[in-house]
């Protein structure tokens, strides 16, 4: 049984994992749908700098594969010898709390998960 714990845990924040990027995809798409089907634009694109070096290299896969797969945000490259992910990101009207939010939210969870 005790081996057991560790992997509902590892289950239980991976389904979680996936409701909250399930989220983070619609509210992306409806952005960009509201974006495209409205006269004008709302788009503040920037390039974000986003630390990745305590990441292992599957995790810094999974987290480029899904900020690109995110509507808005495309992951640019990995410099500085892949410590620090550059992301060009749409709507994105004050870069440093963007980046703290994909810390926060993003890296966080992909820690507890991969």
């Amino acid at each position: 049984m005790k081996t057991l714990l560790p992997l509902i845990r590892k289950l239980g924040a991976l389904i979680g994992f996936f409701g909250f990027y399930l989220h983070e995809m619609l509210i992306s798409s409806l952005r960009v749908a509201c974006d495209v089907l409205t006269p004008g634009h709302q788009m503040h694109p920037a390039f974000l700098h986003l630390p990745v070096d305590d990441l292992n290299d599957r995790q810094r896969f999974i987290l480029t594969n899904l900020i690109s797969m995110t509507p808005g945000t495309l992951s640019i490259d990995l410099l500085n010898d892949d410590r620090i992910l550059l992301i060009h990101n749409m709507y994105s009207a004050n870069p440093e709390a963007e980046v703290k939010e994909l810390e926060r939210a993003f890296k966080r969870r992909i820690k507890n998960v991969f």
